[in-house]
């Protein structure tokens, strides 16, 4: 029997034990950020910042991962090289895609290991975490998401706020929420970590970027992404005019004079739909861009500038320009000065409020990001409701999910013709060992001798199935895929977006690599319908992300692993083939009258894509509408809603044409043939074919065909155009209009709208059957047998029209 005094020793050392081990740990984790802003989304990359404190002696380099484990059970390691030294804390990025069913309990784990001659070696700390330790905020899948880098959000919060349901009515398709990110110090250093954004909008943080952050906010502009920059009222942060010194200096225009006395009534005018209940008297500082004469241009259009916002008799004070795929706006008037809401806001004790935020999204925030949807006053459903004028009818939901990829890329004839083989294999095999010999045998008298015949019955049919395995084994890889691809006329680079079911032939390790620059993204994809176990031998492979995440290793079982592909390059470098491109001979330009009015095209688009381009569909987005949304006003009293006729409209005059004849390769499109009437105008058009619910798109119970899922494929790209939700029911009327609107939980990378808040052609068409259009290769080698559905989309940016830069109010 031990004594006393040693029972007592070994509790003490039981309970001294992990805070002795803790405090020889040879360094601290700690995570920041799960997320840019701390908010993330299943099913998408993330990125979380983690800080490292170090106890070591003296200085160490380490490999710091996030484990990532795939569909597969197979674990994917994404790290990093790190230099520590002894008691200063280091920040650093890791980058991991989520599965689609993240939340804030999912586990996860961060190893630290000691990194010598060019590997990781030993562990010096695990750090196994839940999301929850970092307070994050967790996105739905079907929900959008817009930054902003400030703590003011510049009247961007009631894009969340509205797109709340009341009495199950809803003004907006899908939801809005907005991650906040303080200062810029929290951005991420690679553009992955931009990636859930819709768009950004820097408010009134400090222009403190490093040169990763900037290479990364650029590079997510090149591939799609819409920054916005509201210009503070005093100073130049930014460093217009300074060239290429400045923050995204080589993106920035030259330097704006700065009009110190504008009006805030004016400013206003383009910001609300109701007047100041008290007029205010102030002015406000403005920068101009340019002048209403066009003696001063530091944004000229041959840099591929257009207006935004221009007020009347001050000039153009909001100018953006495309990058790359995506663009980038400036505004400058500070819209996130809080005396410019004061101002708004300010009314009588008695009088009820009419304005809520500045500037309302659906009147101004609409024009610039390329949205329709309505954001109204958070009294108004309440008072329709009481007119009887609240739309009782919902919509009819379509589901856009991961249904759609999976539809495309998974070989159903393979899988399906190896099913049936197997089954008429088992029903010979049944009918010949037990009815058919126990019959002969028993006619023969024989029966002693049926487990000898069901025997060698088994063993005849174990070979025969065992030939048809072997001769029908694919041994060469080949790749099922889903792949669109964005052309921007004028620029050298294209961006694709590809979805991919690969298959690697035997037991081993294959190394997928897309070529580039190294800021591609190729990543395991997980959807959500496809939560099989994984294998009984889990693989684990390294991603060093310092170099990119364009190459994997992909552990092989004969199997197919599905795969998401995010490339930028020249799609003409590639033995894919070229795109549609404008025909030199005849240049596309938009005829006008005196007024400035469209009133035809011409020009033509050659096809040198590889094959035949189907559903072609053309839309030109052109002028501003003059005049801002309005309230509704009865009987001289103004509302506190919509006018019916300005709810959910787009902010653009255009028009659309879907093609009845496909486009031949080396065929050639003329646009002179296409007529600019009523019939053809864009909004219409949109609602007809995406709104109208009796054209399907599909649903869980009903689920696409090809057709419904190329007209899905044209809606994600139009997503934030289609037609909102109809939630005001027009005077008079008694009966609610049967609509659909379309929900999304994937391809939020595909929505061109940012393109519909400047004058635009954009050229959309499909070919089917298509060999993967990328630089992929595995092994070292091409990829030789692949197949599968392409879209194509040319992007023209069309400069101003003469004489108009943007709208103005001045005269509401």
């Amino acid at each position: 029997m031990r004594s006393p005094n040693t029972l007592l020793w070994i509790l003490l050392c039981l309970l001294l034990g992990p805070l002795t081990a803790h405090a020889q740990d040879p360094l601290d984790i700690r995570l920041l950020q799960y997320g840019t802003g701390n908010v993330f989304r299943p099913g998408e990359i993330t990125g979380i910042e983690v800080e490292l404190t170090s106890r070591l002696a003296t200085d160490a380099s380490v490999w710091v991962q996030w484990d990532h484990e795939t569909t597969d059970g197979d674990v994917i390691s994404y790290g990093r090289q790190l230099a520590l030294s002894p008691g200063q804390p280091q920040s650093t990025w890791l980058y991991v895609p989520l599965p689609p069913d993240a939340s804030l309990e999912t586990q996860g784990l961060i190893r630290v290991r000691e990194f010598k001659d060019g590997r990781p070696e030993r562990d010096l700390g695990v750090y196994q975490f839940t999301p929850i330790v970092a307070s994050p905020r967790l996105i739905p899948r079907d929900t959008g998401l817009i930054g902003v880098v400030g703590t003011r959000t510049a009247g961007l919060e009631f894009y969340e706020k509205s797109s709340e349901t009341v009495e199950n009515v809803s003004a907006h398709s899908e939801p809005t929420a907005l991650g906040m990110v303080a200062v810029s110090a929290n951005l991420p250093d690679s553009w992955p970590g931009l990636r859930p954004f819709d768009t950004l909008v820097w408010t009134n943080a400090e222009v403190e970027l490093s040169p990763a952050q900037e290479a990364a906010l650029i590079e997510w502009m090149e591939r799609g992404g819409h920054l916005a920059i509201i210009l503070p009222q005093a100073g130049n942060p930014w460093s217009l005019g300074a060239g290429e010194n400045g923050p995204l200096g080589s993106l920035m225009p030259g330097s704006p004079v700065i009009n110190e006395t504008v009006p805030i009534m004016s400013v206003l005018r383009d910001l609300t739909k109701r007047s100041p209940q008290i007029a205010p008297a102030g002015s406000m500082p403005a920068y101009v861009f340019r002048d209403d004469d066009g003696t001063f241009d530091v944004a000229p259009s041959s840099e591929g500038w257009t207006a935004a916002w221009t007020l009347g008799n001050v000039g153009t004070v909001a100018v953006q320009r495309p990058v790359g795929r995506g663009h980038l706006s400036l505004v400058g008037v500070d819209l996130a000065s809080p005396s410019l809401r004061a101002a708004a806001v300010k009314r009588g004790v008695e009088d009820p409020p009419t304005i809520e935020h500045v500037p309302e999204p659906d009147v101004f925030w609409n024009r610039l990001l390329g949205r329709r949807s309505d954001t109204p006053l958070s009294r108004s459903m309440k008072d329709l409701r009481e007119q009887e004028r609240l739309v009782r009818t919902g919509p009819e939901l379509r589901i856009v999910d991961d249904g759609l990829i999976m539809s495309e890329t998974d070989d159903i004839e393979q899988v399906g013709g190896g099913l049936l083989t197997a089954f008429f294999l088992f029903i010979a095999y049944w009918l010949l060992a037990i009815p058919v010999s126990w019959a002969i045998l028993k006619s023969q008298r024989r029966l002693h001798l049926s487990w000898f015949i069901f025997f060698c019955a088994t063993v005849i049919f174990s070979v025969i199935a065992w030939v048809i395995v072997a001769s029908s084994r694919e041994s060469a890889v080949h790749a099922r895929h889903l792949t669109v691809i964005d052309s921007v006329h004028g620029q050298d680079q294209q961006r694709a977006i590809s979805w991919l079911s690969l298959f690697t032939p035997g037991y081993t390790d294959h190394e997928l690599v897309i070529e580039g620059d190294g800021s591609d993204l190729i990543l395991p994809w997980e959807p959500s319908e496809n939560r099989l176990s994984g294998f009984p031998d889990p693989r684990q492979t390294t991603v060093d992300t310092t170099g990119g995440l364009n190459r994997l290793v992909i552990p092989s079982r004969s199997t197919t692993t599905p795969l998401q592909i995010d490339w930028r390059g020249p799609i003409a470098g590639t033995s894919w083939g070229d795109l549609l491109r404008m025909d030199p001979q005849r240049p596309i330009h938009v005829v006008r009258d005196r007024d400035g009015q469209a009133t035809s095209l011409r020009g033509s688009i050659i096809s040198k894509l590889p094959g035949l381009l189907e559903d072609v569909q053309i839309i030109f987005v052109d002028q501003q509408h003059a005049m801002p949304r309005s309230p509704e006003s009865i009987d001289g009293e103004i509302t506190s809603w919509i006018e019916p006729d300005d709810s959910g409209r787009m902010e653009r005059t255009g028009w659309h044409w879907a093609l009845s004849d496909d486009l031949p390769e080396g065929g050639s499109l003329m646009l002179d043939s296409l007529k600019l009437d009523d019939t053809s105008t864009l909004q219409r058009s949109f609602k007809a074919k995406y709104s109208d619910h009796r054209n399907q798109i599909g649903s869980i119970s009903n689920p696409m065909n090809a057709g419904e899922r190329r007209r899905a494929l044209e809606a994600l790209s139009v997503y934030h155009q289609l037609e909102p939700p109809r939630w005001i029911r027009p005077a008079g009327k008694t009966r609610d209009v049967n609509h659909a609107i379309t929900s999304r939980s994937i391809g939020r990378e595909l929505d061109l709208s940012s393109w519909f808040s400047q004058p635009v052609i954009l050229v959309t068409g499909f070919l089917p059957e298509s060999q993967v259009p990328l630089p992929l290769r595995i092994n070292g080698e091409d990829i030789e047998k692949s197949e599968g559905l392409a879209m194509v989309r040319w992007i023209l940016p069309l400069q101003d029209p003469p004489g108009k830069t943007g709208s103005s109010a001045a005269g509401r």
